[in-house]
């Protein structure tokens, strides 16, 4: 992020770019159930279905997905200030 915010590049940022962004965590979270329902054992305890349930789990990751979108959206920002401040 350091490295991000004094180095850049600018401009990359875009809701294409973090709409992209979304689609390995959700297939890597869909490989994970289903994983863990064949196995028996789930990498993480907020995506046990065993304990949790699957409402729980789909909770669980919604917030895990909203988490990294205000991340994304907060580096957005940074981004676009950042532009505009070095286009000054």
């Amino acid at each position: 992020v350091l490295v991000f915010v004094v180095a850049g590049p600018r401009g990359w940022i875009d809701w294409p770019t973090i709409g992209r962004a979304t689609v390995l965590p959700l297939v890597w979270a869909g490989y994970a159930l289903v994983r863990g329902a064949v196995i028996g054992a789930y990498p993480y305890f907020f995506l046990d279905v065993a304990v949790l349930g699957y409402g729980r789990v789909l909770l669980n990751l919604v917030g895990v997905l909203l988490l990294g979108l205000v991340i994304a959206l907060l580096l957005w920002a940074v981004d676009r200030w950042l532009t505009r401040r070095a286009a000054r």
